[in-house]
């Protein structure tokens, strides 16, 4: 065989493998991409889930989701999110065993956690176990069936959380643009034409620092607990009598956001918002974001030798 014939040959056997790899991609019939469970995530109406930490139970009431059971509030809508998003993505990596015997191994037993999702009165209920090597994967299976599989994603921190972080930790939660007035103990916030205006109850006031007291009405206006305490942690606190108490003033009306010192931990303060019966807790780092000396505010100030309240 020549050079030419050679050339010829080889050329047709690259034309040929474009063909083939051509056909392959665009004719084949691909893998139809196989889930656990096909949950369909605008239909779902309450999600149940139990695991060793605790149970919660999430329902669906007119277009905001709320937690049902162990108590009644309001969700945390992103921790919502976070699992209606995990719920429509269960794609399976492999199967790893049928043997009923082998649960335990990974961890889609009893000591899984148990995940009931209903779509008005149909549900399907899906055991999470542990997670395979690099966090990445999740051991689970269908109730009811004993095949475990291996499934894409982390589940486990998504579903596991203490019953008392799926409240929703918002305390207040308006805009700061809304805001005309905001009355502390020691200085008042007033809104002008010109920016805000600091006023002391001796009567005196100095224009304040526009970013600084911008700041504290934002801080405010989307004040976030750190937690719900239980009820005998706050049993002895006279709510009549705040340490510190924050007005926001409205065109036509106002919100008073009181603050107790909690006895037992001095770096947290109790908080009632309004006339809402929730008991929250704050670090007091985020109350004296807030309850500033009003030097600070003072326009061109060294704030280095001032002492934050």
């Amino acid at each position: 065989m020549n050079r030419k014939q050679l050339y010829y040959l080889s050329g047709a056997a690259a034309a040929l493998l474009v063909v083939f790899i051509v056909l392959q991609y665009s004719t084949a019939p691909r893998a139809k991409v196989a889930y656990l469970a096909e949950i369909d995530t605008t239909a779902i109406t309450r999600v149940k889930i139990d695991h060793p930490g605790g149970s919660i139970t999430l329902a669906l009431e007119g277009e905001s989701w709320t937690v049902t059971d162990p108590y009644e509030y309001r969700a945390n809508l992103r921790f919502v999110e976070m699992i209606v998003e995990k719920l429509a993505g269960m794609r399976i990596e492999s199967e790893i065993t049928d043997n009923p015997d082998r649960q335990a191994d990974f961890g889609v037993d009893s000591t899984g956690t148990m995940v009931a999702v209903f779509e008005g009165d149909a549900s399907t209920e899906i055991v999470f176990g542990k997670l395979a090597p690099g966090a990445q994967r999740t051991y689970a299976r269908r109730a009811g069936s004993d095949t475990v599989f291996l499934i894409r994603g982390n589940y486990s921190s998504s579903f596991n959380r203490d019953p008392q972080t799926w409240r929703d930790m918002s305390i207040a939660d308006f805009e700061s643009d809304r805001v005309n007035k905001v009355v502390t103990n020691d200085f008042t916030l007033d809104r002008e034409d010109i920016g805000w205006m600091v006023r002391l109850p001796s009567g005196k006031g100095f224009p304040a620092e526009m970013r600084t007291a911008d700041r504290i009405v934002s801080v405010l206006a989307h004040l976030r607990a750190s937690s719900f305490p239980e009820e005998e942690e706050y049993a002895g606190v006279d709510w009549s009598k705040p340490d510190e108490a924050v007005t926001a003033v409205f065109a036509n009306s106002e919100i008073t956001i009181r603050f107790y010192k909690n006895e037992n931990d001095e770096n947290k303060y109790f908080v009632k918002y309004a006339d809402n019966p929730t008991v929250f807790d704050v670090y007091k780092g985020m109350l004296q974001q807030i309850v500033v000396d009003p030097e600070v505010l003072r326009m061109d100030k060294d704030r280095s030798q001032i002492q934050e309240k």
